[in-house]
């Protein structure tokens, strides 16, 4: 990609913009901070982890082969960068502070083992003992970290499952002494986050056109939506008009040529080509 760039900056393509996708589960930040050594901090960074490594039935396509254990990063080189907009469309409910965690486990919530917590919130709200279950209230209920650079905002981390002790594994980590936010899957807020993307990846930039898009879209984000996930893929489609193409992702990772960046689940992240 680096090589290709060089050739192509000189014949009217000065934008370098990357897509990036792995099957296996790596930290977002450290492989963010990789690319930038190579490519610059500039270079707008957008993609996605496909499988957490822990699921072992992640893979990738290349040419003729269905590959495992690898990256895949696109170039997309124009005139202009490539524009990035992410949105998720669940609502805070309640908040916790995180008072023990150890990389992608949430321990204790407000000093407490963290499922003892939820299942007190979800009896509180009728919810029977037997339904609470993570297969069943997961991904309608997911836990959001607040963004620091933009408020108002939160990032989502999706539980993946409860260990004996009550911790809880989540997608991504979150540190010790963090201020965490149980969220709901909201029906029309979900469908509202389309827009909001879309709004996000336009941004300012000077585009003529645009000549199409890459999706990801969080796997529990289907399951959070019901039947509502395919009249998002329809709104999507009326407010584009263009071609997309479209994947489903365990984590969703952005980064700005600003240095804005983040990572999270159960998010509709657009890509917009130029």
């Amino acid at each position: 990609v680096v090589t290709k760039h060089e050739n192509l900056k000189n014949r009217g393509f000065p934008r370098l913009s990357i897509f990036v996708i792995t099957d296996t589960y790596v930290d977002p930040d450290s492989l963010l901070d990789e690319i930038h050594m190579r490519v610059g901090s500039d270079v707008s960074i957008s993609g996605g982890i496909m499988s957490d490594a822990g699921f072992e039935r992640g893979s990738l396509f290349w040419r003729r082969e269905v590959l495992k254990n690898v990256l895949i990063i696109l170039g997309i080189h124009g005139k202009h960068a490539t524009g990035i907009g992410v949105a998720h469309g669940f609502h805070p409910v309640i908040p916790f502070r995180v008072t023990k965690s150890k990389d992608s486990l949430i321990k204790e919530l407000d000093d407490r083992p963290a499922f003892d917590v939820l299942r007190d919130v979800f009896t509180k709200r009728g919810i029977g003992e037997k339904e609470i279950e993570l297969e069943n209230l997961f991904p309608r209920f997911q836990f959001g970290i607040p963004d620091p650079i933009r408020p108002g905002n939160s990032w989502i981390r999706m539980p993946v499952f409860a260990l004996p002790d009550g911790s809880l594994k989540i997608a991504g980590t979150i540190e010790e002494g963090t201020t965490v936010w149980l969220m709901e899957a909201r029906g029309e807020q979900m469908r509202q986050a389309v827009r909001k993307a879309l709004d996000l990846a336009m941004g300012n930039e000077p585009w003529e056109k645009i000549t199409g898009g890459i999706i990801l879209s969080g796997f529990s984000r289907s399951l959070a939506m019901g039947e509502n996930y395919f009249k998002e893929v329809e709104a999507l489609r009326k407010r584009t008009g263009v071609p997309f193409v479209a994947a489903n992702s365990y984590i969703e990772i952005i980064c700005s040529r600003e240095g804005y960046r983040g990572t999270g689940t159960s998010s509709i992240m657009l890509t917009l080509i130029p």
